[in-house]
């Protein structure tokens, strides 16, 4: 579940959830745990606290004694919902759209084993999503660059004496990542950061 294959596979939460089950559990989704996974899966969840929830489970630990076998665990850190947060928010404010599973456990797992975790995830809005193919190939006009940015960065909609500011600065010619760089650098968005655990 963890490695590369399965992470690149693009499977959708609902076929994530029921490979638990058959691999795990070695049985069909039950309907009411088959909703609870894919909607923990659809609300932030990453796929390393699905596992930690599988492993733990009675009927995982009782398939494992049939086997004779020692069930393990799997630690997810402790900041790892939060920083699932911030991650899906950048898809969302940024791309305009839902984290894919794979995108998401990638970013996350970027941050959480960072040396400097807050400082990850200042380069994963800034590079990581404003560089990304699929945010360039958008080709978004200037003022819809400037709003993006303060939904992103900002966590709210521009006012007007701040958005004419920042649109005459990119519409002037400066560069944007210049104007990333001013917005990345605020109070604001530095306390979203403190807010996510991001310290």
């Amino acid at each position: 579940f963890l490695s590369n294959e399965f992470k690149n596979a693009g499977l959708s939460n609902a076929e994530i959830v029921r490979r638990c089950y058959r691999t795990m559990l070695d049985r069909e989704a039950d309907t009411s745990g088959f909703n609870y996974w894919v909607s923990k899966l659809n609300n932030d969840g990453l796929v390393e606290e699905v596992l930690a929830g599988f492993v733990g489970s009675t009927e995982f630990t009782n398939l494992c004694k049939q086997y004779g076998i020692d069930r393990g665990t799997i630690v997810v850190p402790a900041n790892t919902k939060r920083i699932g947060k911030y991650v899906t928010r950048l898809y969302t404010k940024a791309l305009g759209r839902g984290a894919d599973p794979s995108g998401l456990n990638y970013w996350v797992n970027r941050i959480v084993s960072a040396a400097n975790p807050r400082q990850e995830a200042h380069l994963a809005a800034t590079n990581g999503f404003f560089h990304s193919n699929e945010f360039l190939s958008k080709r978004v006009s200037n003022s819809d660059f400037v709003r993006i940015l303060y939904r992103t960065f900002l966590d709210r909609e521009a006012d007007n004496a701040g958005y004419r500011y920042w649109l005459n600065r990119v519409n002037g010619g400066e560069s944007r990542d210049n104007i990333i760089a001013g917005f990345a650098k605020s109070n604001e968005f530095n306390k979203i950061l403190d807010s996510y655990g991001l310290k």
